[in-house]
């Protein structure tokens, strides 16, 4: 089975970026690599704590972010987005 990416837009704090996004129709959440987090000056809100594909769990922070794919704009994501910081 392959990958399904897509363009998509990314809005927060008033900065947009588009990027090729991987779709996964089973995830809760938006998970970001830092350097996209940090271009697009997302702000922390506060912290969350996740379970990765390796069954490690961490505390990782959160931050407002809205989502535009295929001309459609999600703006209800905000309170959905995480922000990973990848070492």
């Amino acid at each position: 089975m392959g990958r399904v990416r897509v363009k998509a837009r990314l809005y927060s704090d008033g900065r947009s970026l588009e990027v090729d996004a991987l779709v996964d129709t089973g995830v809760t959440m938006v998970v970001l690599p830092r350097a996209v987090a940090e271009g697009l000056g997302i702000r922390e809100l506060g912290k969350v704590r996740v379970e990765l594909a390796d069954g490690s769990v961490r505390d990782v922070p959160y931050g407002p972010l809205e989502l535009e794919v295929m001309g459609r704009r999600a703006p209800y994501l905000r309170r959905l987005a995480r922000v990973v910081r990848y070492a």
